[in-house]
């Protein structure tokens, strides 16, 4: 059993490699059971700030797991941060027993630092890291992906910075143009690149827009 959470396809993709029908986070959020149970159970999401979306860490903190082998697969752009000792630290809050975390360095899709036509060009191994993600949870592996101090320093760094915007910042991040159907969405601070925007090229944008969509009950 496989949950995901996904806003460019990079977690869908790892998610159905791991295996064929994976379970949308924000679809499975609308229902009323949260209780699980499999032989093995994982999560595979995107970090934001190096830790994951608020749905993610809201969906651990209401759902019941049932297994002798829970996993977290990371996705990330560029630095993580130390993102795995965060997701276990945020499993021990939620009564979790995790018994893996790792992380996969994919195309870093935050548009004011990074031009998404050059990141598609990028060569980052994707496939050589999923494969040997593959192969440790084949043999139920368990281990936490390794963690130093420069990487709980950037945490730190981003953390500070944090401090310093307003509260509402993230409010304020986005516009919504004419422009439909591309591009309709634009950031209010400069991009590196305008004109470019990034998907996963093994996920078609339907499978994205059904993996976010919910159906909100009365």
């Amino acid at each position: 059993m496989v949950f995901y959470f996904t806003g460019t396809g990079n977690s869908l993709y790892v998610a159905k490699r791991i295996e064929k029908d994976p379970v949308s986070i924000p679809q499975v959020m609308q229902g009323a059971a949260m209780e699980f149970t499999g032989d093995s159970i994982g999560i595979v999401t995107p970090i934001y700030g190096h830790e994951v979306p608020g749905m993610v860490r809201e969906f651990l903190k209401k759902a019941h797991f049932h297994t002798s082998y829970f996993y977290m697969i990371l996705t990330y752009g560029n630095r993580h941060g130390g993102a795995a000792e965060l997701a276990e630290k945020l499993c021990e809050e939620c009564g979790i027993r995790v018994q893996y975390i790792n992380l996969v360095l994919m195309a870093d899709n935050w548009l004011p630092s990074f031009d998404m036509e050059e990141q598609k060009r990028l060569d980052k191994k994707e496939e050589q890291q999923i494969e040997g993600i593959l192969q440790d949870l084949r043999e139920r592996k368990e281990k936490i992906a390794q963690v130093t101090q420069e990487d709980r320093a950037a945490h730190r760094e981003f953390l500070s910075h944090m401090e310093r915007m307003p509260a509402d910042a993230w409010q304020h991040l986005l516009r919504i143009t004419d422009a439909c159907p591309e591009r309709a969405v634009q950031l209010t601070i400069p991009e590196k690149n305008p004109k470019a925007r990034y998907r996963n090229p093994n996920i078609s944008l339907q499978e994205i827009i059904k993996a976010n969509h919910q159906i909100l009950n009365d």
